[in-house]
């Protein structure tokens, strides 16, 4: 079966052993995540931990042109940053589908989707998910 290729979001990941700041991968360098926001300009977001403490900023706005993804890209300073651009495939631009995601201490992000995904192996799937998260599914 041949499936359409498509342009995914766009992932940076960082983990250091030492805080660090990510301005320059994020807003400055030649090929930013934020330059990257030209082709996927539906919503941005980033995750950093300050003492094992995640704190999440997303919005649907186009990154390079939004004030917040420039400032928050200028004080961030952690061992552990997650940070996503979108180009949306599916559902709206809206903050609820901007990455990452946080539950409790985790962050994530994911990148594609699962066309054709048939309902009754989803349906399989879901029932090997604990019964609190489901609803996140």
């Amino acid at each position: 079966m041949r499936y359409a290729r498509r342009a995914m979001c766009r992932l940076f990941g960082f983990r250091s052993v030492i805080k660090s700041q990510v301005h320059r991968s994020l807003v400055a360098a030649d090929n930013a995540l934020g330059r990257q926001s030209v082709e996927h300009p539906d919503g941005w977001g980033v995750a950093y931990y300050v003492d094992g403490t995640p704190h999440v900023t997303r919005s649907p706005a186009h990154a390079l042109s939004d004030a917040l993804f420039h400032r928050v890209s200028g004080v961030v300073s952690s061992e552990t940053v997650l940070a996503h651009v979108r180009k949306a495939t599916q559902g709206p631009s809206t903050v609820l589908n901007c990455h990452p995601f946080q539950y409790g201490r985790w962050v994530f992000a994911h990148n594609g989707d699962l066309p054709r995904f048939h309902k009754s192996w989803r349906r399989a799937l879901v029932a090997e998910v604990a019964p609190h998260l489901r609803r996140f599914i």
